[in-house]
């Protein structure tokens, strides 16, 4: 019975180590988008019809600039850095 534990407890192990590379590449991914929806969504909600306007024009050029960070040097050794760890390609 305690080789059954010890199997489950690696097996558990192996497939929270791929989850969290995944975990961590897809923050690495959208941080952009996610920092411009923090900010679109706090102007929003405290700058009336006007922070609306704004909220939008912030999310959209976060939008845009998440298209660009995918495309930048550091992204993208970074993400074959995460790549590489986590074994995600495998």
């Amino acid at each position: 019975m305690e080789h059954l534990i010890f199997v489950g407890a690696l097996i558990l192990a192996v497939v929270l180590y791929f989850a969290l590379g995944f975990l961590i590449k897809l923050l690495w991914g959208w941080l952009p988008l996610a920092i411009g929806l923090l900010i679109g969504a706090v102007v929003s909600i405290m700058g009336g019809l006007s922070g609306i306007v704004i909220a939008l024009v912030v999310i959209v050029v976060s939008v845009i600039v998440t298209d660009k960070w995918h495309s930048t040097e550091v992204f993208l050794n970074v993400e074959e850095a995460i790549e590489r760890k986590f074994h995600i390609k495998d």
